[in-house]
């Protein structure tokens, strides 16, 4: 059973229309039993995405697989404004230990997490960073890229990942890109978001339908 997930109802709203999903009973959750997936919400940042997958597991242990469907900004180039990345892996990072305002604790493992559930799709592939919070500095986005190496930052990726590595579910990401990271970047998020909702919305459904995941 694959687990399709977001951030916030908004960025599977489209998947949950398209595949006729019911809700379930008490649960901020679907099912679509035809296309065999759950689809869900888990909350904003990391820490609540893990907590919320992992909860949702122990519920449903059937999941083998966790699929996510976010948005992201772009660290490099605006040109992948409007269009749909997939993870090649991702990191979890600190903007204020990045700037060397505060310090990664020696013992804190932070190694990349590369994808393990295989989609055939023809997108680009990205580094994706998962900050603890949105970064609205252009100092501090071009410190982390070039820090890091990453193309994209999300807020909730490496939670996800971390609980699929633990519970050994196969996962990835497919993200909408909507904005460049930086001073402007949540004004063009609330600008962009929707049509890039939809249309990975849309994506999404078609894969499923056609069961190429």
């Amino acid at each position: 059973m694959l687990a399709i997930v977001s951030a916030i109802k908004d960025e599977v709203s489209t998947i949950i229309t398209e595949l006729q999903a019911e809700k379930l009973p008490n649960e901020a959750a679907w099912i679509s039993k035809k296309n065999a997936v759950y689809i869900l919400p888990l909350g904003v940042g990391f820490l609540a995405a893990a907590i919320k997958l992992q909860q949702f597991y122990y519920q449903h242990p059937e999941i083998n697989s966790v699929l996510f469907c976010g948005t992201a900004g772009s660290y490099k180039d605006r040109n992948h404004i409007g269009k749909l990345v997939l993870c090649q892996s991702t990191i979890l990072a600190d903007a204020a230990a990045e700037l060397k305002l505060s310090l990664y604790a020696p013992v804190l493992e932070r190694e990349a997490l590369q994808p393990t559930l295989k989609l055939d799709l023809d997108l680009t592939s990205g580094k994706i960073l998962t900050a603890l919070t949105l970064t609205k500095s252009d100092e501090a986005a071009d410190n982390i890229a070039q820090n890091t190496n990453s193309d994209f930052e999300n807020m909730e990726l490496y939670g996800i990942a971390s609980v699929s590595k633990l519970l050994n579910l196969k996962w990835n990401s497919i993200l909408g890109i909507t904005n460049k990271v930086g001073r402007n970047g949540h004004v063009e998020w609330f600008k962009n978001h929707r049509p890039i909702e939809i249309k990975s919305g849309i994506l999404v459904s078609d894969m499923i339908k056609s069961r190429k995941c």
